[in-house]
């Protein structure tokens, strides 16, 4: 099933989701190709990551994985990255544990993050359609060091949270001082 054509039906009428969804699979191609990471999976989990971006909670919880239904529930801001990667999953055919994973935490991170999962992260905050100041700014960091851009990016989202007066995660702060502790090591 070609991804592209099933992406163009299902956002039709929003050609901004569409257009954030390929501005994500450019950056992430471009920096698979810098970090040397499979290039077609960085596609994939970018073209999927918001597959189901605008479903209702009720939908979500019932397209996803049941592990990540009980151990997700409640945490509203994952269902859509989790129900995108069971329809990655179910849809196309997906079963490669490195993207279902990528598209899973692509909004929250987590502290095993692999390589690819670290570009679609970045690549969902940075592409070039979004416009937030604090997008710009780790945009213009990712050019030139990748941890720094990752450290950057966890500061701007611990700080809109706190602006918001939402519960900020441990590991928010964990991903945090792990990405600025890889930064200062030169990484």
């Amino acid at each position: 099933m070609d991804i592209i054509l099933k992406l163009k039906e299902k956002y039709q009428n929003d050609m901004d989701r569409y257009n954030h969804i390929l501005g994500v699979e450019k950056l992430a191609k471009k920096l698979a190709i810098k970090r040397n990471i499979d290039v077609s999976k960085a596609s994939i989990a970018a073209l999927l990551h918001d597959y189901y971006r605008y479903e209702d909670d009720d939908f979500l919880l019932e397209n996803m994985f049941d592990s990540d239904r009980e151990k997700y529930y409640g945490q509203k801001h994952m269902y859509h990255g989790l129900a995108s990667a069971y329809a990655a999953n179910k849809i196309f055919g997906i079963n490669d544990l490195d993207i279902i994973n990528a598209i899973k935490f692509h909004t929250s991170g987590r502290l095993e993050m692999s390589p690819l999962e670290e570009i679609i992260f970045i690549s969902d905050y940075a592409e070039e359609n979004r416009k937030y100041p604090s997008c710009i700014l780790v945009r213009e960091i990712l050019e030139d060091n990748f941890y720094k851009a990752m450290y950057v990016c966890f500061c701007e989202m611990i700080n809109h949270l706190k602006n918001k007066n939402v519960k900020i995660s441990e590991e928010m702060y964990e991903l945090r001082d792990k990405y600025y502790n890889l930064y200062k090591e030169g990484k």
